[in-house]
């Protein structure tokens, strides 16, 4: 499905305006089976969502789930753009997709609420985005939410990965025989994240 789909990239929006490699992972990712069965009728969110291409794959796969795309104001616009242009792909596109601005850590983005599923790509990539980020998933999660996080091995480093477990986190890096053979091996993982039990 996802290379049906419309990709707007604009670099003038930042370093979000464009789709890493971490990014394409994930959405071969979404296309495993297994993956749209435990994500039907959930509840997710992305953060930083830069074009939002990651989440109308997602909401393109798993037709019943509801997706909130998010980011700073500078993406917003070619956030919708994405949406508007990949409607045709995405049944009940108006009622299951939305377009949000979210700064991290700070209550009301993302509708201030908890999802059951919450993802992003290139998000850790300097450590001044640890925090917030955390506190992100912290605001957003529920005790049975999942996250999953791509980030890339050479600029996210060992230390997010201690805040993560410093704030009540577990962490799990995703086996290579459940990402796709392209993927396989690289400088980049990703990582399946919920809160401590």
């Amino acid at each position: 499905m996802a290379n049906k789909l419309t990709l707007n990239e604009d670099w003038t929006a930042g370093i979000g305006g464009g789709l890493w490699s971490t990014g394409v992972a994930m959405a071969k990712y979404f296309e495993r089976p297994e993956v749209v069965e435990r994500l039907r009728g959930k509840r997710c969110l992305e953060l930083g969502s830069g074009n939002a291409y990651l989440g109308a794959v997602l909401a393109s796969i798993v037709e019943d789930c509801s997706v909130t795309v998010t980011d700073t104001e500078e993406h917003l616009e070619l956030m919708r753009k994405t949406v508007d242009e990949n409607k045709k792909f995405i049944v009940n596109c108006d009622k299951r997709m939305k377009v949000e601005k979210l700064l991290w850590g700070e209550k009301g983005g993302g509708g201030g609420e908890k999802y059951d599923f919450v993802f992003g790509t290139d998000v850790a990539y300097r450590d001044y985005l640890h925090t917030p980020l955390i506190d992100a998933l912290t605001a957003h999660m529920g005790k049975d939410s999942t996250a999953l996080i791509g980030v890339c091995m050479h600029d996210t480093s060992v230390k997010f990965f201690e805040q993560l477990e410093k704030r009540g986190f577990v962490y799990e890096r995703l086996r290579d025989c459940v990402i796709d053979e392209k993927f396989r091996g690289a400088i980049f993982g990703l990582f399946a994240i919920e809160k401590k039990t």
